[in-house]
């Protein structure tokens, strides 16, 4: 099932102009999962520091690091997460895509 997260997390790595206008204003409050956190964080990061937006390949990195001080079990959510929003069609109208964040 895809839901509002996956969504968000799927345009904020796969879609530019999303990532572009949209991550400014999306906070890690919006989240709840620890994992969604955290991974909200590490885009923020990287976003931050090479100002471009990360890849499912940088944040699966990320995520199995041993810095990451997530338990063993939130390793795998994550990663099952991550399979999840790099394999589901993404609506190609970017406006759609910030419509559907805005209601998140």
């Amino acid at each position: 099932m895809v839901t509002n997260e996956h969504l968000v997390f799927a345009s904020l790595i796969r879609n530019q102009d999303f990532f572009s206008k949209v991550l400014p204003y999306i906070s890690v409050d919006y989240f709840e999962s620890p994992v969604h956190k955290f991974l909200f964080k590490a885009i923020k990061f990287y976003a931050d520091k090479y100002d471009k937006q990360p890849n499912t390949f940088v944040l699966s990195n990320v995520l199995t690091s041993p810095n990451s001080k997530l338990s063993d079990n939130e390793r795998v959510e994550g990663a099952e997460f991550l399979q999840d929003i790099a394999s589901f069609d993404l609506p190609v109208d970017t406006d759609c895509l910030i419509e559907e964040a805005q209601n998140y």
